[in-house]
């Protein structure tokens, strides 16, 4: 039988269901849609209040095609509700983890994309692991009631400074509540899968998707796309090396004189080859400062000022998972994510080394930074020089290196 269920706002969830399925179940499957607590919220169908959670759907009398209606808990009056629980269900039930883990796997097996928001639960239906599922599910719902009854016994004595603290957390947690839930009515966009910037191109007349990213320091092409482009044969390794930022990559070396062809233009390019990037071929600031490029959101396209090229970004059906951010591309993004927030760490802690000054530094060190030797190994520089290049680079070593070595290749010229 199909049901659907309303909740605060716009929020709706819809599904085909069992009649064997239990209140109980029924809410901790449309809770995460509904942005409602599956512990503290309320079924309300024709009329009445479903407050039995052991209670079977087909025992409600509802039928297929009905609506119901979910509330949060605070909607009835806490007196009224605490009685007709006890009403409902004198003592606490027993639930049944297992039975309650196999109906969460075979609801979610192929939709795991809604659990986003619990990502060990996520992870066990994933594996199809019931006792892990009913463990976490178990787990959960123990949080839960211990949090009730501490928010429970803090109303009963709101003058302890300890209670007053839980009472304070309490509603700021409703106010962050209602701010998310005004979001999703109001602005329900910000909630959205953001579609990256892709447009068509081809090098050696072999078609590529290149990824547009003005964040990006330089135009970066992975080394599958550049041994199906035929390109490895113009690599040169001296400007090999690692890319440090977000985590760390090879750098195999340098493309001088790539020709990349966006529409019926071909354009002058240098790019880098990378061991493991996942992206085909990335243009970055280097590329598109060269070019005068202008990135129009408005009208969708990337104008290309010294040619006068417009070409369209893709839509989403044109663009494979990975470039949708969508299934695992997305766990790698949070990945990603949890590694920008390391970065910003470390540049913090090195913002405030370099705070304390140039003379301290080189004082707790001693020695040349590793950045400063591997600078001097591959260029053959002194140390000044390479001091002087990475300070002169913002710290960026692979920017660097070209300087030096784009230097050395004139003086000798």
């Amino acid at each position: 039988m199909k049901l659907t269920i309303t909740g605060p706002g716009d929020s709706i969830w819809s599904q085909d269901l069992s009649p064997d399925l239990d209140i109980g179940t029924l809410k901790m499957l449309s809770a995460l849609d509904l942005n409602l607590d599956f512990n503290n919220m309320v079924f309300i169908a024709n009329g009445q209040p479903l407050l039995n959670d052991a209670m079977k759907i087909e025992a409600t009398g509802l039928k297929d095609g009905d609506m119901i209606m979910a509330m949060p808990g605070n909607f009835l009056n806490r007196a009224s509700q605490t009685d007709l629980r006890q009403q409902a269900n004198p003592r606490r039930q027993q639930v049944d983890w297992n039975a309650k883990a196999q109906e969460v796997l075979e609801q979610f097996r192929s939709q795991l994309g809604r659990l986003q928001n619990w990502p060990a639960l996520q992870e066990a239906v994933r594996a199809g692991n019931l006792g892990e599922i009913a463990r976490v599910l178990s787990e959960d719902h123990e949080k839960k009631v211990a949090k009730e009854e501490r928010l429970r016994r803090a109303e009963a004595n709101p003058m302890d400074p300890e209670n007053q603290r839980i009472l304070e957390e309490h509603i700021r947690q409703q106010n962050i509540d209602e701010s998310l839930n005004t979001a999703m009515e109001n602005s329900p966009e910000l909630f959205g899968t953001v579609i990256m910037l892709y447009i068509n191109c081809s090098v050696n007349d072999v078609p590529v998707k290149a990824f547009v990213d003005s964040g990006a320091q330089m135009t970066i092409m992975s080394q599958a796309c550049a041994e199906r482009c035929n390109c490895m044969r113009l690599l040169d390794t001296r400007f090999s090396g690692m890319a440090v930022g977000v985590g760390k990559q090879r750098i195999l070396g340098r493309v001088h004189t790539g020709q990349i062809q966006i529409g019926d233009t071909f354009i002058p390019s240098s790019f880098s080859v990378m061991e493991d990037q996942p992206m085909d071929l990335l243009i970055g600031l280097d590329m598109l400062k060269r070019h005068q490029c202008v990135i129009d959101l408005a009208t969708n396209e990337l104008r290309i000022g010294s040619t006068g090229t417009t070409v369209k970004f893709l839509s989403e059906g044109e663009l494979d998972s990975r470039a949708r951010l969508a299934g695992p591309a997305a766990e790698q993004a949070q990945s990603e994510d949890m590694e920008i927030e390391k970065a910003l760490a470390a540049s913090k802690r090195e913002a405030e080394d370099e705070r304390a000054g140039p003379s301290s530094k080189r004082a707790d060190t001693g020695t040349a930074s590793k950045e400063i030797q591997q600078i001097m190994s591959t260029t053959k520089c002194s140390q000044d020089v390479a001091e002087n290049a990475l300070r002169e680079a913002g710290g960026n070593m692979d920017s660097a290196v070209l300087t030096i070595l784009t230097k050395s290749f004139s003086s000798k010229n």
